[in-house]
């Protein structure tokens, strides 16, 4: 289904690039300038796919603690935060904890909190 949505996506941006590359084509500054062709705006597959990736693992760290109560405590938080962690670790994930900081900073752990963990 991501594939699919990839492609149609590649489609949307082929037909807007082809007018971008023509508009800068013509307004080139001169003969020496590169020529652009659309295929110079458009995402190849490899990179779509890793960041179809990347936003998976946001969806899931989104719907892990979305799915918490609000007035879940702190330290509860942060125990879902390393167990999702752990998960996506496990999931072939390079950075998950870098990937977390970005979705939720506020839930980075400060230095007692990860002292009191180890």
């Amino acid at each position: 289904m991501a594939k699919r949505r990839n492609i149609a996506i590649r489609y949307d941006r082929y037909s807007n690039a082809l007018t971008a590359a023509a508009v800068y084509n013509v307004h080139r500054g001169s003969v020496d300038d590169a020529v652009t062709t659309a295929f110079d705006f458009v995402r190849p597959e490899d990179e779509a796919l890793k960041l179809e990736k990347v936003r998976e693992a946001h969806r899931h760290i989104k719907k892990v603690i979305g799915g918490l109560p609000m007035m879940t405590p702190r330290p509860k938080l942060l125990d879902v935060r390393r167990k999702a962690i752990v998960d996506l670790k496990a999931s072939g994930y390079e950075d998950p904890e870098a990937m977390f900081n970005e979705v939720w900073p506020h839930l980075k752990p400060t230095e007692e909190e990860s002292k009191s963990h180890e």
